[in-house]
C-alpha cells in the first residue's frame, strides 16, 4: 500500500486492515520510483519480508540478537538468488550521548531517556497494551547490554568497532537527539563524533 501510494497519482487499495478509494496523492517523493525502504526489525522471521522487498533494515536490539537477524537476512537474500554485492544496508540503532567525562554523559542520557520512553509508550499505554519493544524503564540496562552508549568519544570508538565486528552490521545510526536533550547537548555529541570518532574510521 505504501509503495503504491509513493508511485501513483491516486491510491485505491483494499486489504485486510485498510481500504482506500481514489485518494489523491498530492505530495510526490523526490526519489523515483520511491525512496529507499527501511524496515525496523526485531525478530529473525521479519528478515524474510525485508529481503523480499529489498529493504534496508535497522534494529535497536543488543549485538547477539542483532547478529542473528543479519545472518538470517543474508540467508534469505541468497535464497532469493540475489547477488551479495547488492545486499541492502543492515543497520544498528543506538542512543548515543558523548561528553568529556563518562559521568556527565551518563547523567544526561539517564535524564533524556525517561521522557523519550514515555512518549514512545504513550499510545500503547493509552490503549491498555504494552509496547512490544521490551524497553527498560531506565537507560542503564540498555547501556549494559551494549544497546546504547553514554560516555567519552575514545571509549565510543572501541564500542563502535565492537558493534560492527560482533554483528556484521554495515550501517550505524547514532540517535543523538532524543527525549529532552537540549540542542547544545546533542551538538556536543555531534562535535565529538566529528572530531574524535569519524576521522578514526575514515583512515
Amino acid at each position: 500500500m505504501i509503495k503504491q501510494g509513493l508511485t501513483t497519482e491516486e491510491l485505491t487499495f483494499s486489504g485486510e486492515f485498510y481500504n482506500f478509494k481514489k485518494v489523491p496523492i498530492v505530495l510526490k517523493p523526490v526519489q523515483r520510483p520511491h525512496p529507499p525502504l527501511w524496515y525496523g526489525v526485531l525478530t529473525t522471521d521479519a528478515a524474510y519480508w525485508a529481503a523480499l522487498e529489498k529493504a534496508h533494515i535497522v534494529t535497536l536490539l543488543p549485538p547477539e540478537p542483532a547478529r542473528a537477524i543479519f545472518e538470517r537476512y543474508r540467508l534469505e537474500w541468497q535464497k532469493l538468488g540475489r547477488a551479495s554485492d547488492e545486499l541492502p544496508l543492515m543497520g544498528m540503532l543506538r542512543h548515543v550521548v558523548l561528553a568529556e567525562t563518562t559521568s556527565a554523559a551518563v547523567r544526561t542520557a539517564e535524564r533524556a531517556y525517561r521522557p523519550w520512553l514515555k512518549h514512545m509508550e504513550l499510545l500503547w499505554v493509552r490503549n491498555g497494551t504494552k509496547l512490544p519493544l521490551g524497553l527498560p524503564q531506565e537507560i542503564g540496562p540498555l547501556v549494559e547490554a551494549r544497546a546504547a552508549f553514554a560516555g567519552t568519544a575514545s571509549v565510543f570508538r572501541t564500542f563502535l568497532e565492537d558493534q560492527i565486528r560482533s554483528t556484521g552490521a554495515s550501517y550505524f545510526v547514532c540517535d543523538v537527539a532524543f527525549g529532552d536533550l537540549e540542542p547544545e547537548e546533542s551538538l556536543q555529541t555531534i562535535k565529538l563524533l566529528g572530531e574524535q570518532v569519524i576521522p578514526h574510521f575514515a583512515n
